[in-house]
């Protein structure tokens, strides 16, 4: 389940980002914002899985960035 876990990320990040392209083409820019940022939480926790191997639990991008540059 190594590659599995981070590709199901990958894919929810993706969506999410079309999702916030979507919304911001509408003009619904709270909703935007909101995708935008959890397309990058979950690309980040997809990135993070495949270094460390394990689950990332956390929402915060900082924290996410943290870990990533660590």
């Amino acid at each position: 389940m190594s590659g599995e876990y981070a590709a199901v990320l990958r894919r929810r990040a993706l969506a999410a980002f079309k999702w916030a392209q979507r919304a911001c083409s509408e003009g619904d820019y709270d909703i935007a914002v909101l995708q935008a940022e959890y397309a990058v939480q979950l690309y980040l926790k997809s990135i993070l899985y495949r270094i460390l191997g394990e689950e990332v639990r956390g929402h915060s991008i900082r924290e996410l960035f943290g870990l990533l540059s660590a």
